[in-house]
């Protein structure tokens, strides 16, 4: 399938989202997903899924995995929450550009997204799209709008090589907590780690 411009796939990959959503025919989350949820649950942690998704939309991919998850508005006290329509890509109206790796801005003023983290106060962040998920929670612990944030990102095979190089051991993020993810299962080990780095 072939799109004239960014914003006809992008149009159409909403219509697809909303055709999922009304039909209750989601995709079901990989195995290694709500195991390693489940085990940071049993270790005490409290999680939070920030989504761009619609909050009913990954409250039912969630239960439909085994996991019962709140609607943060609805109980934000709850140890396993979800808050959809998160608008990480949401840009506000004046840029606030930060240099990450050699040469790449990425535009921090995401005023929607900012104002859930700086409400959540994270101690990790977990995500696969760098300008979407962690340049914004980083800047905000680098510049002390909230403690520095433990970063993990979830390497998939479209991770920009410049994403990845960050997060080396040498990368231009040091020394900041950092780290990368291949399988899911590991995901609780990582975030004991930089946990307990703090």
């Amino acid at each position: 399938m072939r799109f004239p411009t960014f914003v006809a796939l992008a149009d159409w990959a909403f219509g697809e989202m909303g055709r999922e959503v009304k039909a209750r025919a989601h995709k079901p989350l990989d195995p290694e997903v709500p195991r390693a949820l489940a085990t940071l649950l049993d270790a005490g942690h409290r999680l939070v899924v920030v989504s761009n998704s619609g909050t009913d939309r990954v409250l039912d991919i969630l239960s439909a995995s085994g996991l019962g998850a709140a609607d943060h508005a609805r109980d934000p006290g709850a140890r396993l929450r979800v808050r959809g329509d998160a608008r990480k890509f949401a840009l506000g109206d004046v840029p606030r550009l930060s240099r990450f790796g050699a040469s790449y801005d990425v535009d921090l003023s995401r005023p929607h997204y900012e104002r859930i983290l700086v409400d959540e106060r994270p101690a990790v962040v977990i995500g696969d799209v760098f300008s979407f998920d962690l340049a914004l929670p980083h800047d905000l612990g680098r510049r002390g709008v909230m403690p520095p944030v433990g970063l993990v990102l979830r390497r998939r095979p479209y991770s920009p090589d410049w994403v990845t190089g960050m997060f080396a051991a040498e990368g231009p993020l040091a020394p900041s907590r950092v780290a990368m993810l291949d399988r899911f299962a590991d995901l609780p080990g990582v975030v004991d780690s930089l946990v307990r780095a703090v």
